[in-house]
């Protein structure tokens, strides 16, 4: 090297980088500041050189080079993630990018099963064929992706088999991993998963090594999380623009219920109050009935509008006591043989049922509206079964026709309100699609639920529950004997209710504002 720079002259005065060979034969990095040494004629004589180690100075440039691509893999993976790529392609990118940055044979993403408990291989690089999608490794110590779940922090392994902290899962092994480093995929409500990087020969992982693959590990997170908030987001925009549909759609169904039979009740009673035809008592009569079971008709309608709009505030009132099965359906009896007209009613309550805690009315509002349908819905003469039977903490009663039964893709949805089914044969009844809405509420509130059960013979079987009494309660006894207030500002409908009630021997008081009310039955 000396001959040579001599020849050089003039031009290999200044400093160079090369590398030593030590006498062991290992090489060390230095650089050489050379000047040259010159005679008194200024013929070149020699040179002087000064050698310096720049091992630290490599390293460091080493390190800095490498953090400028580590950051680039980073800034790239959140432009993808920002892209709208799909979860599943973002990960596939995620583990390949992983692999070249950090120089490892092996790259894993162990997604976190439903249950919590278990991780599955979903993405990696390096793995055999059919490993992806079926190595399931158990979470906590008994795998390094499961104690880093556990920890919530990073987990470098730099001897696997030798580890003591977890057990090594047999997929590692089977690949004859050495080293490795995972790291937690987290999120805003549980992890996704494990992200890691691994080796078949001993590796020492740096602290930036560790912090590369955590912060690719936290945009995969966030790319997650946001994918996730985007499907949400579109989810409930769906749901919305549904639901407003839905509404104007039931608002379009009530306003006709409504109108149905305010029309008969104009229509005939413009047709009494005619002054150019005489009709005769028998016809008046006539009129007169169709105007009261029309009347009837709207004012259902009107209590299931109010119903309903009560479960949705939450503010439905009820009023539970102890009671038998057997009496809370006899209480209801009188009414379900009238809507049952035309039908063969079968009752199989034991009296030997143990009680329950429910409220009467509204109990046997919930049997007359499924007796109800079940006359609606199915043939004339056909049987329509009430049954009752102990199941664990609950009295079962069942109500099943011989109709058409209900498809099982509706089974869920015909306790949604206003809910029209897709069956011809039930289309053509009539009704606002609110009556098994307000089941669903009365029989919640009290503690039970509603379903559409299999029915092993033909027609629609629904069932509910309502919950034992404590053996320990007493039965409250209530005193029937009591006055009636009736607060009502509109002076017509507070005599009419006054009439009614009082021509069927209670003692009524009236009062147009609720202190009145207060004052007078005080």
């Amino acid at each position: 090297m000396a001959y040579g720079m001599l020849r050089q002259g003039p031009r290999a005065i200044g400093t160079l980088e090369y590398n030593l060979i030590r006498k062991d034969g290992t090489s060390i990095p230095v650089e050489v500041h050379i000047a040259l040494l010159r005679d008194a004629q200024g013929k070149t004589s020699g040179f002087v050189g000064i050698n310096r180690d720049i091992s630290e100075r490599r390293y460091a440039q080493r390190k800095l080079e490498a953090w400028a691509r580590w950051q680039a893999v980073v800034a790239t993976l959140g432009q993808r993630a920002l892209s709208g790529i799909e979860p599943d392609a973002l990960i596939h990118e995620t583990v390949n990018m992983v692999a070249d940055s950090l120089g490892t044979e092996y790259c894993g993403f162990l997604g976190l099963m439903p249950e919590g408990d278990r991780l599955i291989l979903r993405d990696g690089v390096g793995w055999k064929d059919g490993m992806i999608g079926s190595v399931v490794v158990e979470a906590g110590k008994n795998s390094q992706a499961g104690y880093t779940l556990l920890q919530a922090e990073p987990v470098v392994v730099e001897d696997l088999p030798g580890e003591s902290r977890f057990t090594p899962a047999a997929f590692l092994i089977e690949h004859n991993v050495l080293a490795g480093m995972t790291v937690l995929i987290n999120s805003k409500e549980q992890p996704y998963g494990i992200l890691g990087a691994y080796t078949s020969h001993q590796r020492h992982f740096t602290p930036e090594e560790i912090s590369l693959l955590q912060s690719i590990a936290n945009v995969l997170a966030m790319a997650i999380d946001n994918r996730r908030m985007l499907e949400a987001e579109a989810r409930a925009r769906q749901n919305a623009e549904q639901d407003n549909e839905r509404r104007l759609r039931a608002l379009a169904m009530v306003s006709h219920e409504l109108r149905t039979p305010l029309t008969s009740i104009k229509g005939f009673a413009s047709t009494l109050l005619a002054d150019d035809v005489v009709w005769d008592a028998r016809q008046q009569s006539d009129f007169i009935r169709t105007i009261d079971e029309e009347a009837d008709k709207l004012a259902s309608l009107i209590a299931q509008m109010l119903d309903f709009s009560k479960i949705e505030a939450g503010v439905f009132v009820l009023l539970p006591a102890r009671q038998s099965p057997h009496s809370l359906v006899a209480a209801a009896m009188p009414h379900l043989q009238e809507l049952a007209a035309g039908h063969k009613l079968v009752i199989r309550v034991p009296e030997t049922l143990p009680d329950v805690v429910a409220d009467t009315q509204r109990v046997g509002q919930v049997l007359e509206n499924l007796v109800e349908n079940a006359a609606k819905y199915s043939s004339l003469e056909t049987p329509i079964r009430i049954s009752a039977r102990l199941h664990e903490k609950f009295i079962e009663v069942s109500v099943a026709d011989g109709g058409p039964g209900i498809p099982v893709q509706e089974r869920e949805n015909i306790f949604q309100p206003f809910y029209r089914t897709s069956n011809t044969a039930i289309l053509k009844a009539k009704g606002a699609g609110l009556g098994l809405t307000i089941c669903k509420g009365i029989i919640e509130a009290q503690g039970g639920r509603i379903w559409v059960a299999e029915n092993p013979d033909p027609g629609a079987l629904v069932s509910f529950t309502l919950p034992l009494a404590d053996p320990a309660e007493r039965n409250r006894v209530i005193d029937d004997r009591f006055k009636i207030l009736i607060i009502e500002d509109e002076a017509n409908i507070r005599k009419l209710i006054s009439v009614n009630l009082s021509a069927r021997g209670y003692d009524v008081i009236e009062a147009e504002d609720c202190p009145t009310g207060v004052g007078d039955a005080a």
